[in-house]
């Protein structure tokens, strides 16, 4: 590998660590030249190692702290023999040898640079089984699981559509409404159909309304809040603050 060979490899190095986002790396220059005496560079192998090793589940890897030690040399050896490593120079030879040129300690770099990369790409594509995702309950849609409970539906498949359900809900509550005591439903307050320019109407009133009631049930928190707060002033609480705290807490949070 020429001079030129190595220019262009190292360019290539610092692009990779631009695109990974590392900045440990001030002077790439200077960390080669350092090898296994450059805080740098050994801090870049063993950020390059773990992160390959976590995502592709290795065995081996790098526990020790003295990278200038042969153990140190021996642990990275088993961990590029283990991702199956084909460059003969980080894998064979005296142990102490294989980082001795700027040469080696390049392909180093750019080997696991683009092991690390592709090991991203693949978990993007294939994400671990246990991944946890919470999806948060919208109000409507809790709203809705509570009307399909009340009405005795099992849990609706997950191919059905918006339609389809309505049509089934409805279904549903017309039969119940045959059997059901004439006490339980009253008569309906508006049976007239409704024009765009109205609904808009109703739907700028519900909003009006929603905010003034959401306006006023932050005020009564507010105040609820202020009344807790005096009962800690009493010389009889002195010392049971936190107990009350905690309390009125846990019933708090039911409120929100």
């Amino acid at each position: 590998m020429g001079e030129d060979d190595l220019a262009q490899l190292q360019s290539d190095v610092q692009d990779s660590l631009e695109d990974i986002g590392y900045d440990g790396v001030t002077d790439l220059t200077a960390a080669l030249e350092g090898g296994v005496k450059s805080k740098e560079y050994t801090g870049l192998v063993l950020y390059l190692a773990r992160e390959v090793g976590e995502l592709v589940g290795l065995e081996d890897q790098i526990q020790e702290v003295d990278t200038d030690s042969e153990s140190w040399a021996m642990e990275l050896s088993s961990l590029l023999r283990e991702l199956g490593c084909p460059h003969t120079c980080l894998t064979q030879g005296a142990v102490g040898d294989r980082l001795s040129d700027t040469r080696s300690r390049l392909v180093l770099l750019d080997y696991l640079l683009s092991e690390l990369m592709c090991a991203r790409m693949m978990a993007v594509d294939k994400p671990k089984n246990n991944l946890n995702i919470q999806v948060a309950e919208t109000p409507t849609a809790g709203a809705l699981k509570k009307m399909l409970l009340a009405l005795g539906f099992p849990k609706p498949p997950a191919n059905i559509t918006s339609l389809q359900l309505w049509d089934k809900v409805t279904a549903k509550v017309k039969e119940l409404q045959v059997s059901a005591p004439a006490q339980l439903l009253g008569k309906p307050l508006l049976t007239a159909e409704l024009s765009s320019a109205q609904w808009q109407q109703v739907q700028a009133v519900a909003a009006g309304l929603t905010e003034d009631y959401s306006l006023r049930r932050r005020m009564l928190l507010a105040r609820l809040d202020a009344t807790i707060q005096s009962f800690t002033w009493s010389e009889r609480m002195k010392g049971r603050e936190g107990e009350i705290g905690e309390m009125y807490r846990v019933m708090r949070e039911q409120l929100e």
